[in-house]
């Protein structure tokens, strides 16, 4: 099955001005609706890119349907009451990497045209339910409960003695300065609250957690960010290597150099 992607366009008459391009995450363990206990790299990891994926037999030949189920399960944000009705076609490409003849990459390029504002609260909702889901969890901590009765902080004598020190003994010795006016209690537990990522996004609509945010970029723009990597890629050594080591089919930014081409040239 080929690869669909998908530009949604601002505003909805034409000349277009502005698309939403997501930025992709680097590593993840939420897959298939589900935290795995493995950690992977994403498709495209660190690149910007259009938010899309396979096409599958249930999308029965539609390229905008395709486009619709993709968008939902990255972005947990459902298009189709804005689209009711299924537009018609959509622009097939085909590229083969450089370098290799024998792989070539069939994606469909699939166009929804909408207005400004809507645009705008799609990136709203969709950056909304990308980000990391959090949860309050209660800790316990154990405190020493050491207390001067002066203002700087003494350690507590201690007594190796088997026997107490005489309530009157101690006072005396206290008077004389033999003794510090501390006093060492039990330590004592205390709770504390702490706010965590579960390592889900907040939408449970989302299928694969790959999709980081998602930008409104101007047209002109287009070429410098569409097929190239932003800044900062990697969130550490380990998910770097995790992603130098990946299929390089699934890492490469040659095709959506491409599609930014395409759109700024032939979608008019």
């Amino acid at each position: 099955m080929a690869q669909v992607y998908l530009a949604i366009l601002a505003p909805a008459a034409a000349p277009w001005t502005h698309v939403l391009l997501a930025k992709k995450r680097v590593t993840n363990r939420f897959w298939e609706r589900q935290l795995k206990n493995y950690t992977e790299p994403v498709n495209q990891a660190g690149q910007w890119a259009l938010p899309g994926g396979k096409q599958d037999a249930e999308d029965q030949g539609s390229v905008h349907k395709a486009a619709k189920r993709e968008f939902l399960e990255e972005t947990g944000v459902d298009l189709q009451p804005y689209y009711p009705t299924q537009p018609g076609g959509g622009v097939l490409e085909e590229h083969a990497f450089s370098g290799d003849k024998t792989t070539t990459i069939r994606f469909w390029l699939a166009v929804f045209r909408v207005s400004a504002e809507l645009q705008t609260n799609i990136q709203i909702q969709v950056n909304t339910n990308v980000a990391p889901a959090t949860k309050s969890v209660t800790r316990q901590t154990q405190v020493s409960m050491t207390t001067p009765s002066n203002a700087g902080i003494s350690k507590p004598t201690i007594n190796r003695s088997k026997m107490p020190i005489p309530a009157h003994l101690k006072a005396k010795m206290i008077r004389e300065g033999k003794l510090p006016q501390t006093e060492t209690k039990v330590p004592e537990r205390h709770n504390y609250t702490e706010v965590v990522q579960t390592g889900s996004p907040f939408s449970s609509q989302i299928k694969d957690w790959e999709l980081g945010s998602l930008d409104i970029v101007s047209r002109v723009d287009v070429g410098n960010r569409l097929g190239v990597y932003y800044m900062p890629v990697w969130a550490s050594e380990d998910e770097e290597n995790l992603v130098k080591t990946a299929n390089p089919t699934t890492q490469s930014i040659t095709w959506y150099a491409m599609m930014a081409t395409h759109l700024n040239k032939s979608v008019t």
